[in-house]
Parts: C-alpha cells; structure tokens; sequence
C-alpha cells in the first residue's frame, strides 16, 4: 500500500470504528437514573442525585434543570468547573458536584418537575435525560386539636368527637385511633368525616368528626383512649389525644336521685323515702328540722300572755 495513504487510511478505520461502537449500543454512557425526594419541607436542605456510567468515556457535561430552567452545571474542563445560574434557586456549591447538586432553604415555590441531563465527551457526546417531581411542604406550625362533646359516658352513648389540625399547603390527612388500635373509614361502627378548610394565605387546615356507640369492650379500666394524628407524607406528623372515662350504672343512679313514693314497708327508715340513700339530703333536711323547732320555742317564750296585755290596758270606768 503506497505510504502516502496510510494516514487516511488509519483515520477511515478509527471513525468506521466508532461508527460500529454507536450503532452496535456502546455509547460509552448508560444507566442514567436521578433521585429526587417526591416531598420536602419548606426550610429543608435537599441533595439531588443523577447517577450515570460513562463505560471509560469522560464527562463532558452534567446539568440540572427546574421544569424548563438550568440553575446548575458542571463542565471538568471549565475552570473553574461549577457553575450557578441566578434563578431563585440556593445552591451549596460545597456540596454539589458530578453526580449530586444541594439546594439549600427551599421554598413551596420550588415545587415541579426538576431534570437531569447528561453527556458523555468524545468521540459520542451521547446524551441522557431524567427528570422527577419534588413537592415542597408548608407543614403546619401548630399542633392539632381533639375535642369531645362528653369527657365521662355511659355504656351504648353515642360519642362524638372533632379534630382540628393547623394550616398548611396541602392540607393534611387526618387518622384516628382506639386504644392504639386504627380505625378503618370504612367500618360500619364508626362514622368519620372530613372537611377541608381554605383560608386567606392558599393554606388548607382539615377538620375530622369522629362519632360511634361506645360499648363495654372499648373501655380498658373504666377508660377508653382516643387519638387523632395528622400527617403529610412522610415530612409531617402530629397527634392529639383525648380520655374519655366510663360512667357505670350504679353511679348514675346516686347522682340521679329520684323521688320514690311515701309509706315503705319499713316506715321511716324504709328504702321509700326521698332522701333514701342520700346522706346529704338527710342532714339539710334534719338542720332545718331542728332550726324550725327552736324558733317556735323562742316565739312561745318571749311573747307575754295577750290577757295581760288587755287588763293593763282596759281603762277604770268610775260609777
């Protein structure tokens, strides 16, 4: 072969070469996969990944988009190689690199789409693209708040009680246990309701109603506990929790005394009279008794005879 075209002919064989790499699936990049936390909270710090493999190529270029925006990038051959793009966006530029970007302080505004987009250097420059969606949380700054209509109840009652949790964009998801043990919404015992509340600043608070016919069982040593919990994903929790204490029978019917007819089988210390079984009735009954008595004693011991009254009274009459 004449030496005058060897060279062409060593570049003709390196470019059919790479040709039969690209066609033939070896790009030199593959496996490309991001990882975005699905929901944050507002104030957090969060580390986005973009893991790749290169198969021996170099890097040529990592960038990172919010929905259709670049906020980041790193080129290894740019000096210096990290670059920042002034859209809102706190980037930890110490904590950021070829695989990983920290974003610092977020707010409910950064929510979206965010995509990671990455390409091989020379000879393919083969490019990839992932992209995942982050939802930034306003969790609630209160706690929630359980209410009942009755803190002592009797056996088949109904018992209803309201759970209120505090503001946030989403609003959160309200649960509700029994003696540690979850209620379904679905059972036809318990009855729960929820509503969703709007206010002024696009935040949503959520009010839950729970209400069923309390019996013997749910009762653990004359006590019966009940817990709300709201919650958002996996970023927010709080519960609120409320005793609701057992009201037995035999009790009721000495606070609920009730007058019963006169004239017992026992007379007067049979079990017919009104203050039967109240001590306190009895003792009122017996002070007044005794205060009416001496009164009368008094009245009959001070007041002088009316005849006396008459005859020094009476005037002489003179004949």
């Amino acid at each position: 072969m004449d030496k005058d075209f060897r060279p062409d002919y060593r570049k003709m064989r390196c470019a059919l070469l790479h040709l039969l790499l690209i066609v033939g699936g070896a790009t030199g990049l593959k496996n490309l996969t991001i990882s975005v936390p699905a929901m944050v909270r507002s104030g957090d710090t969060v580390t986005l990944s973009c893991h790749y493999d290169l198969e021996g190529s170099s890097l040529y270029t990592i960038q990172w988009f919010f929905n259709t925006v670049e906020f980041y990038s790193y080129i290894p051959e740019r000096n210096p190689p990290l670059k920042t793009f002034d859209v809102g966006i706190q980037v930890n530029d110490s904590e950021s690199n070829t695989h990983d970007v920290t974003l610092m302080n977020v707010s409910r505004q950064l929510t979206g789409t965010y995509k990671c987009e990455v390409s091989a250097g020379s000879p393919s420059y083969h490019t990839l693209i992932e992209r995942a969606k982050m939802e930034v949380v306003d969790a609630p700054k209160t706690n929630p708040t359980i209410r009942s209509e009755k803190e002592r109840i009797e056996v088949s009652e109904m018992l209803r009680v309201n759970c209120s949790s505090g503001n946030s964009r989403p609003a959160p998801v309200v649960t509700w246990k029994l003696n540690g043990d979850p209620i379904a919404e679905d059972s036809t015992h318990y009855r729960v309701q929820h509503y969703q509340v709007t206010h002024d600043n696009e935040t949503q608070s959520t009010k839950s109603l729970i209400e069923f016919k309390v019996t013997e069982s749910m009762f653990r040593n004359t006590t019966l506990h009940l817990r709300c919990t709201a919650s958002i994903s996996n970023v927010y929790r709080q519960s609120a929790d409320i005793t609701i204490t057992q009201v037995s029978p035999h009790r009721a019917s000495i606070t609920n005394v009730r007058s019963q007819p006169y004239g017992g089988m026992n007379g007067c210390a049979g079990q017919n009279w009104p203050w039967n079984g109240n001590r306190g009735m009895a003792i009122i009954m017996a002070v007044a008794a005794a205060t009416l008595f001496l009164m009368m004693t008094s009245l009959t011991m001070t007041v002088p005879p009316i005849t006396n009254v008459l005859l020094r009274n009476e005037p002489t009459v003179s004949r």
